[in-house]
């Protein structure tokens, strides 16, 4: 005769919340989770700026959104609002360090709300960018890391 279990050996269930505790929150799988071993092509380096974003067929609207970091691939982003997956943006970016703002066409890869906030963070792939805009991006990413 088998040994009996108790109820709490291997249980899956969740565990219930105090009275008072905030309920639970949606797990969004599209922002990457700060544990996760990350497989970029370009380093990440912290990058601080103000960072102008319009969508395609709108260049008369400009959303002010604030970069996070920086890579030759791509950025993070916070918005004060949402975007959805696969919009694609023409962003400027205007860092201190070179005289001419760096152009591109990124595509947002993820969004993740921000707890407690009213913003987002935004995920983009850099998609369309020019040779000389390619060029000061690097000069601009090999300027943050050191």
């Amino acid at each position: 005769m088998p040994a009996a279990r108790s109820p709490m050996a291997g249980s899956t269930s969740q565990a219930i919340p105090y009275p008072g505790s905030p309920p639970a929150r949606p797990v969004n799988r599209r922002a990457p989770p700060p544990y996760v071993v990350q497989r970029r092509r370009y380093p990440r380096v912290n990058y601080r700026d103000p960072v102008c974003a319009s969508a395609i067929g709108q260049p008369h609207h400009c959303w002010p959104l604030l970069a996070e970091d920086l890579s030759l691939g791509g950025l993070r982003l916070l918005s004060p609002e949402a975007f959805a997956v696969g919009t694609r943006l023409l962003l400027c970016l205007e860092p201190e360090i070179t005289m001419e703002p760096i152009r591109a066409v990124a595509e947002v890869r993820w969004t993740a709300r921000v707890d407690y906030q009213e913003r987002y963070r935004l995920g983009l792939e850099l998609v369309e960018m020019g040779e000389f805009e390619r060029a000061r991006l690097h000069s601009l990413v090999q300027a943050q890391a050191d």
